[in-house]
């Protein structure tokens, strides 16, 4: 049996119908800068966004569609992302006046959230793991 193929990165597309709106969130407030980017007619049709090996690629549904027609009748909803953070009060902050879903909170698997609805429609959930404790959790 031979072993599955390497994995390498995982990034998230989000399809939205314009782009422009969605970037303050990642740059202004994020600190995300573009990586690449793309024009189809005269709006963005994609944009690569990167920030301490976090990806995100937005891309329009023209544009999409335009590249692989064979899509077209594929339903493409809203997604969701988890982001894991190291400083979740920072971007809580940073997330002032956002459209935050879900306030920062504890979440029963013991890491701290906050949860927002980007400009496009996606949420993105925001995620600081809890500390290791020196002694194991209990088992059932």
């Amino acid at each position: 049996m031979s072993s599955p193929p390497a994995m390498r990165h995982l990034s998230a597309v989000l399809i939205v119908g314009r782009i422009e709106p969605c970037l303050a969130f990642w740059e202004a407030r994020l600190g995300f800068l573009r990586a690449g980017e793309g024009w189809l007619d005269d709006q963005l049709g994609y944009v690569t966004l990167h920030r301490d090996g976090v990806t995100v690629m937005y891309q329009t549904r023209s544009s999409l569609l335009a590249t692989m027609p064979a899509l077209a009748d594929l339903h493409l909803g809203v997604s969701v992302s988890y982001v894991t953070v190291t400083d979740i009060d920072a971007v809580a902050q940073a997330l002032d006046g956002a459209d935050v879903r879900v306030p920062l909170h504890k979440a029963s698997y013991g890491a701290r959230e906050v949860w927002a609805c980007e400009p496009g429609g996606h949420l993105i959930a925001f995620a600081e793991a809890e500390p290791a404790t020196a002694e194991p959790a209990p088992t059932r």
